[in-house]
């Protein structure tokens, strides 16, 4: 199994599940800013930059409400990294997730040193999940990496350009109303996304 792609380059392990973490409140509930949103490029960071909206299907103990958390958590992993605002992050990241805490603590290590991403948010082509209980869903989703350039001090450090898909497992639970990352694990590379056979493995646990 091939490790999870940069920014943290980390994908846990399985780990048993643990209950966790009390209520947060919704992010941006009560911000006023209505100033000029400006992306970030090689000039600096994104400011002023909108939070992607949630989609209100989280917030339902489906198996439609976690297929709209995939691509809802890389757009919010997104928004941390050109941004250095780890909230939105961390609203659907339960404590216990491995590779969600690695991104928010690396953010928040790296950022205020002068380090920022200028990239577009990663798209999930296709998605298939499986509800294991009342407030467990795991699954596989094919992810198109965007491509990115990330910056240290106003300097180009370096960039990624990606041919491939890269396929994940995926464990959410539906905990403080809302559907949240528990856990992520990179199985590999793929030209063409899920197929049969990964569906197959899945299903009888390899």
């Amino acid at each position: 199994m091939e490790s999870a792609p940069p920014p943290t380059e980390v994908s846990p392990t399985a780990s048993t599940a643990e209950e966790g973490s009390g209520e947060s409140s919704e992010p941006g509930e009560d911000e006023t800013d209505e100033a000029e949103p400006i992306p970030a490029s090689s000039e600096g960071p994104a400011q002023n930059w909108p939070e992607p909206e949630i989609p209100e299907a989280i917030y339902e103990p489906t198996e439609e409400g976690a297929e709209a958390l995939i691509q809802y958590w890389f757009d919010a992993r997104h928004h941390a990294r050109i941004t250095g605002d780890v909230e939105v992050l961390e609203y659907v990241s339960l404590p216990d997730c491995e590779l969600c805490a690695v991104q928010v603590e690396r953010l928040q290590e790296v950022y205020p040193q002068g380090w920022y991403v200028e990239e577009v948010p990663s798209t999930v082509e296709e998605e298939y999940v499986r509800q294991e209980g009342e407030a467990i869903v795991s699954g596989l989703f094919a992810l198109d990496e965007s491509e990115f350039q990330s910056y240290w001090e106003g300097e180009l450090q370096s960039g990624r350009s990606r041919e491939q898909l890269d396929i994940f497992g995926l464990d959410f639970r539906f905990q403080d109303g809302r559907w949240q990352a528990f856990d992520f694990s990179h199985l590999g590379t793929s030209d063409e996304g899920i197929d049969a056979d990964d569906v197959r493995q899945f299903e009888e646990g390899e």
